[in-house]
């Protein structure tokens, strides 16, 4: 079969249009359609190709494919115009589209520089981070080793200066002591109560007199009598009274013992003074502990430690039971070598001065009391309340104990006057005699007494730790009834505290000490017994023991040396005996001298 060539101008050959007939298809319009949509597809396929090209139709008279011309665009086609809308918006989009890359690769490389400058400044911060975190450790290191030698330097000062502070107050409290003993280790004072209801206040008290401030007077009539004793009292105030007795409270915070005794007739205000009442009626025993309290908490920055425990007991016709138990039970005293103890007697610690009103509210409950003559409510027991003291200090691991005893003690009644019998008349002949007891105990301690009767009495057993014993230092308060039919009464307390008055010898040379004092003494004496000697040896006659002394170049006589040494024997005697009476002389002006202890 012969091939077919197409011609040179593109169309089929005549040969094959002779061979086909010519016969015209007609093209329907959706055969016109779906080969324009098959020429978008191939456009659309073609990237090279462009995309406005015109559509194309087969002309089948001719056999050939033809261009159509493009078509021309509706304009009143609603949808020509939405295409044309759409093109618009698509125009503006790719230019949003473009400028929004522009802006991206823009803050792009903005991001990038500027992440590369971060870093680099990060690098650089923690550099410096690391140079400041170690200069830092060095100057808290350095700061902290400053710090830590000054605290302990400090410490150290301050442990130095508690030291001192503790030598000092030793020092303080040693010449408060040596102030306590100048004024006597036993004193007597003498308080007048004012006038109660159911006396007569308008009484004048024409038959008492104060003199001065230690000295009181008593005149029934006849002749006055003065007494005088380290404290007098004319009515003063719970307050004051307790004031002019601090320092020996004081001295049992120091370590030493003390002994406040109330003696006094019945109703003279012993258990007041003593007890009190509510507010500024306080009494000593009140007073005290509130001081003490007070004492120990100023005295804790120099690591002091006190404790303190209170016992409250009454001798009773002369035995002993406990006013801290509702049991009447009888207590055995065991005495040893310079302590009293009593194994079953109740202790209580105290932590604060609001402990000690129910433990008085329980002894004056128990505590033994009658109806006389003389009082209606008469103490018919000695009742005894001891504040016990435990102290040590961490510093200069100083301890000691100490105790404070503060006594009420029974009225001093007559048989006479009281009218009482029975179990009333015992009563009072143990007290009596108890009081009396105490009486001789005081005397034998201020006269230095070898021997001591503290065993006649259960009282003087249990006080004897504080009746001028060792370190002990005691007050006995005298209290007295105001109104004139007690005037007996009155001069009879008097009497006796005046009787337990001792004198005590002043130097006979005031401005040398007690040893000075004492070696003179001794010098003298011996002074005195070698110029007697000497004398008699002259006149015994040293000349026949010792012919070969002579007193000149040419020899004497015997007769002259005779002489010679009687002269001297003679004035060797006569020194002695000056010396003897200038001794004597002294110490009997030193009599003239004395001070009462009181």
């Amino acid at each position: 079969m012969p091939s077919r060539q197409p011609s040179r101008t593109g169309r089929p050959s005549t040969g094959l249009r002779s061979a086909i007939p010519h016969t015209k298809i007609p093209l329907t319009g959706r055969a016109t359609t779906d080969l324009a949509g098959l020429q978008r597809m191939r456009t659309s396929s073609e990237p090279g190709r462009p995309k406005t090209a015109a559509p194309f139709s087969v002309s089948a008279s001719r056999g050939r494919v033809r261009a159509l011309p493009p078509p021309r665009p509706n304009l009143s086609d609603p949808r020509e115009l939405k295409k044309k809308e759409w093109k618009l918006n698509i125009a503006e989009l790719e230019k949003v589209c473009e400028e929004r890359s522009r802006l991206v690769s823009e803050l792009t490389t903005q991001n990038c520089s500027l992440t590369l400058e971060m870093d680099n400044m990060k690098t650089q911060l923690n550099a410096k981070t690391m140079l400041h975190e170690s200069a830092c450790q060095e100057v808290v290191a350095r700061l902290t080793a400053d710090g830590e030698r000054m605290k302990r330097e400090a410490e150290e000062r301050e442990s130095s200066l508690k030291a001192q502070l503790v030598t000092q107050d030793q020092k303080v409290r040693t010449l408060l002591n040596d102030v306590v003993d100048l004024r006597g280790k036993i004193r007597v004072a003498v308080r007048l109560r004012p006038f109660v209801k159911g006396e007569d206040a308008g009484e004048s008290l024409s038959h008492i007199g104060f003199p001065d401030r230690r000295s009181i007077s008593v005149n029934n009539g006849s002749k006055p009598t003065a007494y005088q004793f380290q404290h007098v009292f004319c009515q003063a105030s719970q307050e004051y009274v307790f004031d002019e007795f601090k320092e020996l409270i004081e001295s049992v915070i120091s370590g030493y013992n003390v002994a406040i005794i109330a003696y006094g007739q019945t109703g003279s205000g012993k258990t007041y003074t003593m007890r009190g009442g509510e507010g500024d009626q306080r009494g000593l025993i009140p007073r005290a502990v509130e001081f003490m309290f007070l004492t120990r908490n100023n005295l804790k920055s120099m690591d002091w430690t006190y404790e303190y425990a209170a016992s409250f007991l009454e001798v009773y016709n002369d035995d002993v039971f406990d006013l801290l138990r509702n049991e009447r039970t009888k207590l055995k005293v065991v005495l040893g070598t310079g302590r009293v103890d009593i194994p079953d007697l109740k202790t209580v610690a105290l932590q604060s001065p609001d402990d000690l009103h129910e433990l008085m509210l329980l002894a004056d409950k128990n505590r033994s009391t009658a109806a006389t003559k003389m009082n209606e409510t008469s103490s018919r027991s000695h009742a005894v309340f001891t504040l016990r003291v435990t102290a040590t200090n961490a510093i200069s691991s100083e301890a000691f104990t100490s105790s404070l005893s503060l006594v009420d003690l029974a009225g001093s009644e007559r048989a006479k006057e009281s009218e009482v019998s029975g179990p009333r008349f015992t009563e009072m002949t143990h007290i009596n005699k108890a009081l009396s007891n105490l009486q001789n105990v005081i005397r034998c301690q201020l006269r230095k007494e070898a021997h001591v009767p503290y065993r006649n009495s259960k009282l003087t057993m249990l006080l004897q730790e504080c009746l001028g014993k060792g370190n002990s230092k005691t007050l006995m308060l005298v209290n007295l009834r105001p109104s004139f039919a007690n005037l007996t009464e009155t001069k009879r307390s008097l009497d006796f505290a005046a009787n337990v008055v001792v004198r005590e010898m002043k130097p006979i040379w005031p401005l040398c000490g007690p040893f000075l004092s004492k070696l003179c003494m001794v010098v003298s004496v011996i002074g005195v017994v070698f110029l007697a000697l000497l004398g008699a040896f002259f006149y015994v006659g040293a000349v026949s023991l010792f012919p070969e002394l002579h007193f000149e170049e040419e020899p004497m006589s015997k007769a002259e040396i005779d002489r010679i040494y009687a002269t001297k024997a003679y004035q060797c005697w006569s020194a002695a005996g000056l010396y003897l009476l200038t001794l004597i002389f002294a110490m009997w002006q030193n009599r003239l001298n004395e001070i009462e202890v009181f």
